[in-house]
């Protein structure tokens, strides 16, 4: 039985993926984005654990197939491929561009580069998600059969990691890429997505809002030292943040459930919505590529603000919705399962 898209998920996205190309055009022009600031705490610097949420969310709205046939070759190599090819050629882009400019020495940092998943800003989302793949299936399962025990085996599992990152001084280059930090957020979009058609636990929503909303509250105050979680910057958007994300989107998803997304606006919004993975390595190659243009043929940070919003945002996103229907057309029955 095929999933029922729901509109405000798309919407959701459309607006995280804008958030994610803000936050990259502030390592340009730190002018565009104050990242002390409220609202980067609060907002900017959720949109990964936000797509983390909605990926389990969405992973629990499919139909109930057994562990052994998810992980069969003939349905694991098409959801692999679809998140490899876009990956791929958006490396070969950043690697030919590299070589030719010389900013990369050759073929062996190339494939360092690429084995790190540091290709690009954003470029580690790519890891993420092929994990996901790997392990939703597993995760969904226990989540299922054991309902809200099974999340808790998951956050602590989360837990674990995060202490033992942090006392142990992991790498950030590996502590990025290694999507256990994100369990316990895809956990909750599992148990919520399983759990849609229940009446809803008001209270343990509230519960998880405070207790994420006073853990982002504490990281935003000045001169608060990390104790624990201390890898920064991402300690800004851990398990912990999580709740607080997951609380507030659950919420969203539940009260506009039925919302419509008819009208042109609307169908926009959700194509764009269907396509921030493609968006996300469009902006990537944007970021990779501007600071040479602003250098070379004309400076944008001189602009007004505005139109600095409005290029960088406007560019990402078409260039991201021409490579997601490219990448249909030529690659679509690679991603066909039996």
């Amino acid at each position: 039985m095929a999933k029922k898209r729901v509109w405000v998920i798309d919407l959701i996205k459309a607006l995280c993926i804008v958030l994610v190309i803000l936050t990259h055009s502030a390592n340009i022009n730190p002018a565009m984005l104050d990242k002390t600031g409220l609202f980067y705490y609060f907002a900017v610097n959720k949109c990964v654990p936000a797509f983390l949420f909605i990926s389990g969310f969405v992973s629990a709205m499919g139909s109930r197939r057994t562990l052994k046939s998810q992980y069969k070759i003939s349905t694991l190599a098409p959801k692999l491929l679809r998140f490899l090819i876009p990956m791929l050629t958006a490396f070969s882009i950043f690697a030919l561009l590299g070589i030719v400019s010389g900013t990369l020495k050759g073929a062996r940092e190339a494939i360092s580069r690429l084995l790190l998943f540091d290709f690009g800003p954003g470029s580690y989302y790519a890891a993420i998600m092929l994990q996901f793949v790997l392990l939703a299936p597993l995760m969904l399962r226990l989540v299922d059969k054991w309902n809200v025990k099974g999340v808790v085996i998951i956050g602590a599992v989360n837990v674990l990691y995060e202490l033992l990152a942090s006392f142990y001084g992991m790498d950030i280059a590996i502590y990025r890429i290694i999507m256990i930090r994100y369990f316990l957020v895809i956990a909750l979009g599992m148990y919520f997505g399983l759990n849609r058609r229940k009446k809803p636990n008001w209270l343990c929503v509230a519960v998880l809002f405070v207790v994420g909303f006073l853990y982002i509250a504490l990281t935003a105050t000045d001169g608060y030292t990390y104790k624990i979680f201390t890898i920064s910057p991402w300690n800004r958007s851990n398990f912990l943040a999580g709740l607080y994300v997951a609380a507030i989107l659950y919420t969203v998803i539940r009260v506009f459930r039925k919302s419509g997304g008819n009208s042109f606006i609307g169908r926009a919004v959700s194509k764009v919505g269907q396509s921030t993975y493609h968006i996300m390595y469009t902006q990537m190659l944007y970021f990779v590529v501007r600071p040479a243009f602003d250098k070379l043929v004309f400076d944008m940070t001189t602009l007004p603000l505005w139109s600095q919003y409005a290029m960088d945002i406007v560019v990402s996103v078409l260039l991201g919705l021409v490579f997601c229907v490219a990448d249909a057309k030529i690659f679509r029955k690679f991603y066909k399962t039996k």
